[in-house]
């Protein structure tokens, strides 16, 4: 089982490079489906590690704000399907999406990256490095006990 990073931002136009950015963490969590703001051909190593992820994985809806230092998660989802759907009938801009069963957060959790520095000082050269990045394996113990912590939360409920 992995954890991994997932933007919960997007263009609101794709073919549009001056397109507004828009947050699709209602739009994930109402279809229980997740997707990348790119075409395959644009970014087809992010289409790999969507492709890698299998069912019983874990997914967070991130947005990170390097000026403040801080990652913010918005919501945590359990991948429900291992295939990759390809024709996408909530959006057709995206073409290949994963099913995921979202839980929404009753806020979000902000968390200030720098102290993924600790993983760092643990031998972890890459720690805090790829917050920015639209799709990704977390690596960091810090923020896997975060996510991990508050899945068991939602659990209690």
């Amino acid at each position: 089982m992995g954890i991994f990073g997932l933007q919960g931002w997007a263009r609101v136009d794709i073919d549009s490079e001056q397109s507004d950015i828009s947050n699709l963490t209602d739009e994930f969590i109402s279809t229980n489906k997740a997707w990348l703001d790119y075409y395959s051909e644009e970014a087809g190593a992010y289409y790999k590690i969507l492709q890698s992820i299998k069912i019983g994985d874990i997914l967070y809806l991130k947005d990170c704000d390097w000026s403040k230092r801080t990652l913010d998660i918005c919501a945590i989802g359990i991948v429900a399907d291992n295939e990759m759907i390809q024709e996408n009938p909530f959006a057709v801009k995206y073409n290949c999406l994963k099913e995921v069963r979202w839980f929404k957060l009753d806020s979000y959790i902000h968390i200030d990256i720098r102290e993924t520095a600790k993983d760092r000082a643990n031998g972890d050269p890459y720690a805090g490095s790829v917050f920015g990045i639209t799709l990704y394996e977390e690596y960091s113990p810090y923020i896997q006990n975060i996510v991990l912590n508050e899945i068991f939360k939602l659990m209690e409920k």
